[in-house]
């Protein structure tokens, strides 16, 4: 009974070691992701003072 039980408690260990492993590169996937997010913002931000300046140098024509 007792073998059983540590058996089953070693099962349940490694699978929730494995699921630990998965959700740490579900993280550090997520991270990768916020920081193409970042960046696009920072180069859509760029884009958009661009345009703004270009505005109003047509406006000033």
């Amino acid at each position: 009974m007792t073998i059983l039980f540590l058996s089953n408690l070693e099962a349940k260990i490694a699978a929730l070691l494995l699921e630990m492993q998965e959700n740490t590169a579900d993280f550090v996937k997520l991270e990768e992701l916020q920081a193409e997010i970042d960046l696009f913002n920072d180069e859509k931000d760029e884009i958009e003072m661009t345009l703004l300046e270009a505005m109003e140098e047509l406006e000033n024509l």
